[in-house]
């Protein structure tokens, strides 16, 4: 699904990320963990077209998509989540997450400015699709109230219904759970709900120094947490 080949990235004559290749199969769920300045979003960066990477190539399905731009990584199926918080707090939870349908709607420059019939059931479809992403994370109940009236773990599950709503083949999540407290985590079991299809098959990336990962089971790569330096 998505394949990163010896990726690296410099920031003047700091190197952030030092020759990196990992392989995340379809239906898999990975980990990727490791110290503050390990080079986890920076790896993120460059897998979604944030960062340009000099070195080395990243592919999704087989095509090369190094250095490609992000909207078209969208539209192909490649999704994420940011360390911090991107919402219009102005607005609902509901516009929010439909911001992330926009990409998936087929109605062009005509149907937006004369609100066809087409168009008026391609924006209801979406607007249900959203809701069904907000049910998933426990969020539906508050889909009406405004984004920056709610605390930050709530905001954090918007971004992440957001992101499920742009029907991804690939989630990439940086920090999903950063900032939150034990009672805000309680929604993992969402991801659990998100996951069903997976068969449970966990793997965890292990980063330690900028350089490839470590790559085992968690239960593997827990045994082992005395030989990496690692965050859990």
């Amino acid at each position: 699904m998505i394949k990163v080949e010896n990726i690296t990235v410099r920031f003047g004559g700091v190197i952030a990320v030092n020759d990196v290749s990992i392989h995340v199969k379809a239906g898999q769920i990975t980990g990727l963990i490791g110290p503050n300045g390990a080079g986890k979003t920076t790896l993120f960066n460059t897998i979604n077209g944030v960062q340009k990477a000099p070195e080395g190539h990243v592919y999704f399905e087989g095509k090369e998509i190094t250095n490609g731009r992000g909207y078209k990584l969208c539209e192909a199926g490649i999704s994420r989540t940011y360390q911090q918080i991107n919402l219009f707090l102005g607005m609902s939870v509901l516009d929010n997450v439909m911001i992330g349908q926009h990409c998936r709607i087929p109605y062009g420059l005509f149907g937006s400015l004369f609100h066809t019939p087409a168009m008026r059931r391609q924006e209801q479809a979406a607007r249900e699709e959203c809701i069904r992403c907000l049910e998933m994370v426990g969020m539906a109940d508050k889909k009406d109230l405004p984004a920056g009236a709610l605390p930050y773990g709530e905001q954090r599950l918007i971004e992440i219904a957001r992101a499920l709503a742009t029907k991804p083949k690939v989630l990439l999540l940086d920090e999903p759970a950063a900032g939150m407290n034990p009672s805000e985590t309680s929604w993992s079991s969402a991801f659990r709900t998100v996951g069903r299809a997976t068969e449970n098959r966990a793997h965890s990336s292990c980063s330690e120094g900028n350089r490839s990962p470590a790559e085992n089971s968690p239960d593997e790569i827990s045994r082992r947490s005395a030989s990496y330096t690692c965050l859990y």
